[in-house]
């Protein structure tokens, strides 16, 4: 199912807001590395 645009901008900007936090778990070893847009 596509996404309408707004949807596209909100996933994108939930993907920015988290990605730092994901990075610090990752390189402390709880979670492991893994692509967030998939």
């Amino acid at each position: 199912v596509a996404m309408s645009n707004d949807a596209v901008r909100i996933n994108n900007l939930l993907l920015e807001a988290i990605q730092p936090l994901v990075s610090r778990l990752c390189a402390l070893g709880v979670l492991q590395h893994r692509d967030l847009s998939t």
